[in-house]
């Protein structure tokens, strides 16, 4: 997670080099890694994963402690408590 500080680190650094692989990739994507989010209530009610790559293929969700599949953007909706 990004929290204010490191958005601003982040905004001062003028070439992409400067950073991590894994700095870039979460800056990326829409979902962060270690984001928890719901899963669809069609097939999934009241699971909640954790978001662990995204890609082409969609978001990659670790769910009931072993599970993992891809799943769209739309499809997800972020977990709040």
């Amino acid at each position: 997670y990004y929290n204010l500080s490191t958005a601003v680190q982040f905004s001062r650094i003028t070439s992409l080099k400067e950073i991590s692989d894994i700095e870039k990739v979460n800056y990326l994507m829409e979902y962060k890694v270690g984001e928890l989010v719901l899963l669809p209530e069609t097939k999934y009610p009241g699971v909640i994963g954790s978001v662990i790559y995204e890609n082409k293929s969609g978001i990659l969700v670790r769910f009931n402690g072993a599970q993992q599949l891809y799943f769209k953007k739309a499809d997800l909706q972020k977990y709040k408590k």
